[in-house]
């Protein structure tokens, strides 16, 4: 169970960063508003 969290909690912690950043513009687009208000 804690293994499925911690793998979760990864996935939208590299999901947030990249949406922050904005270094992937795929991965950015996922982040519709944020993405494109900081861009």
């Amino acid at each position: 169970m804690d293994e499925i969290f911690f793998f979760f909690g990864v996935i939208l912690r590299t999901t947030i960063l990249v949406c922050l950043g904005g270094d992937s513009a795929t991965l950015a687009e996922g982040c519709d508003e944020p993405a494109s208000s900081n861009a």
